[in-house]
């Protein structure tokens, strides 16, 4: 997990951007550290996907779904 971000922040640095940064054990940690996630909308969700299950097992708190 966090390869894909990784990747994605080195291209970005590469095409000139400068306030590029990795989230350290992604949105999973972020949000069991009681961090806020907001939908599209600006609502604050307690739902966060989980990829796939291998995947979701590392996230603690809230509600894992898969599939909306």
């Amino acid at each position: 997990m966090g390869i894909r971000s990784e990747d994605i922040g080195e291209q970005l640095i590469m095409a000139g951007y400068t306030d590029v940064f990795n989230l350290y054990g992604g949105i999973f940690e972020w949000f069991k550290q009681g961090q806020p996630v907001y939908d599209a909308a600006n609502n604050r969700v307690e739902k966060i996907h989980g990829y796939l299950p291998r995947y979701g097992k590392w996230l603690t708190k809230g509600l894992k779904v898969y599939d909306e």
